[in-house]
């Protein structure tokens, strides 16, 4: 009796703690999900905090975190809608639970180059986020800002970065520093240069008057005989005269009208466009199809909307507005061919004019700070370089 009471309870224990071993794993599995769950909405999340949503513009390694794939990749749906005038769409996020929230373009988002949205890069969660300290200072002067980023060093050390306004970051319309790397959120305006107090200096003798020399702020006269004398001294192909009156209208419209405006635009469209050989992208667009994200809804979206003209236009959403700036429906109607033969130059203003690069040319930006906003990186540097160089001998 004893042995066999002994076997029975045996067997019910061990029935019993596989019960609750089955419930504690249950509960740990669903414990863990929960965690990542709350790891990803405090690094995603716009509800949690609008300040911390805009903290993750970039991932670890610094590449900006583009908002679709970051969420998709989590369970989330993500529906773009266009705005009713450029610079307003939204973007719709559904979690795996059904809970919506709204993001904006403009104050949670902007539109890369790529026709993607992306994260701000606000330059103190980034760089705290990753462990450096920031210290921010705006001399009493009025000149420009600068951020001094003190970083540990595997040696036990630190690194110390000086960052400018101006040249690595600009103050945005919330008041904080944005990497330039990113589309701005908010013109970056001029950056003001104290002038220093004149030093009293002897009168020296008269001397005759030297002839003027061009400023950074005059404008080059525009005409088609000239200009297409100048871009054949460039090495463009391809030039007629309805080309070249596209790139004045577009050099009027825009206001790129200083010689370095125009060095800068004309150089990144001779890389771009391999010197006028390509007025539109050389892949069939398929890519783009299904892309809500840049307006692409409709079947066959991608290849009529693929990059057209010397900055390649992409996009549903970027036709309609680049159709809404030039009062000329064609431009969705007939889609990429259509502005590849019409407007080369006028549909690279247009994308030149949306991300303010005229302001960016104005506080003597180099190739190499344009090129990164013109391409995300800098893939062809050294062409972008050469036209530059070139440009600065023809464009005077």
């Amino acid at each position: 009796m004893s042995s066999g009471w002994k076997g029975c309870a045996g067997e019910a224990f061990d029935a019993q703690s596989k019960e609750i071993l089955k419930s504690l794993d249950l509960i740990i599995t669903n414990l863990e999900k929960q965690i990542n769950d709350l790891k990803f909405v405090a690094k995603a999340s716009a509800d949690v905090d609008e300040e911390l949503a805009r903290s993750i513009g970039m991932d670890v390694s610094g590449n900006p975190l583009q908002i679709r794939s970051v969420f998709e990749s989590n369970g989330y749906t993500v529906d773009w809608e266009p705005g009713a005038t450029s610079g307003n769409s939204t973007i719709t996020l559904t979690s795996p639970n059904g809970e919506t929230q709204t993001l904006k373009e403009g104050e949670d988002y902007y539109i890369g180059a790529d026709g993607k949205s992306y994260f701000y890069n606000n330059v103190r969660a980034i760089l705290e986020a990753n462990g450096s300290k920031v210290d921010f200072e705006k001399p009493a002067d009025g000149g420009p800002s600068t951020i001094t980023v003190t970083t540990p060093n595997a040696d036990g050390g630190v690194d110390v970065t000086t960052l400018v306004e101006g040249v690595d970051y600009y103050i945005g319309k919330d008041n904080k520093a944005h990497f330039l790397d990113n589309e701005t959120y908010g013109s970056p305006p001029p950056i003001p240069v104290p002038t220093p107090a004149p030093t009293p200096t002897p009168t020296p003798a008269p001397a005759p008057v030297p002839a003027p020399t061009p400023s950074s702020t005059q404008t080059i006269v525009l005409d088609v005989s000239v200009l297409s004398s100048q871009l054949k001294d460039l090495g463009w192909v391809n030039v007629t005269p309805e080309m070249v009156k596209d790139l004045i209208d577009c050099l009027e419209k825009y206001d790129i009208t200083t010689p370095e405006r125009i060095r800068h635009f004309i150089s990144q469209c001779s890389h771009e466009s391999g010197a006028g050989k390509w007025t539109k992208e050389l892949a069939s667009g398929s890519a783009y199809e299904n892309r809500a994200d840049i307006g692409n809804t409709q079947p066959g979206d991608g290849p009529k909307f693929k990059g057209g003209g010397y900055i390649q236009l992409t996009g549903r959403y970027n036709y309609q507005a680049f159709a809404n700036a030039m009062g000329d429906p064609k431009i969705v109607e007939l889609g990429v061919d259509y502005v590849a033969a019409n407007y080369p130059w006028s549909s690279a203003g247009f994308w030149w004019s949306n991300n303010n690069m005229n302001a960016l040319v104005d506080t003597g930006a180099t190739v190499e700070q344009i090129t990164k906003r013109v391409n995300g990186g800098y893939n062809g540097l050294a062409d972008r370089q050469k036209y530059y160089d070139k440009c600065c001998e023809i464009f005077k």
